[in-house]
C-alpha cells in the first residue's frame, strides 16, 4: 500500500479525477495517470480524496 498526503492549490477533484486549474495543461497530472495505468494493468485499487487544501491518493498492489 502506498499513501501520499499533499497540499494544493490548483487543483480540482472531478469525478474521481485530480485535475489541474493551471493554464499549461499539457505538463501537469502526468504521473498520477502513469499510477493509475500500472494500477489497472495489475488489478490494484486506486482511491483519491480531497479536503481543506490538502489530497491524499493510495494506491494497493495485491501480492500473489
Amino acid at each position: 500500500m502506498l499513501r501520499i498526503e499533499n497540499s494544493y492549490l490548483n487543483v480540482n477533484l472531478v469525478r474521481g479525477n485530480l485535475l489541474t486549474t493551471k493554464k499549461d495543461k499539457k505538463g501537469h497530472g502526468l504521473g498520477l495517470e502513469s499510477v493509475k495505468k500500472v494500477l489497472s494493468k495489475y488489478n490494484g485499487v486506486l482511491q483519491i480524496n480531497c479536503d481543506k487544501g490538502g489530497f491524499i491518493v493510495e494506491a494497493v498492489l495485491y501480492c500473489r
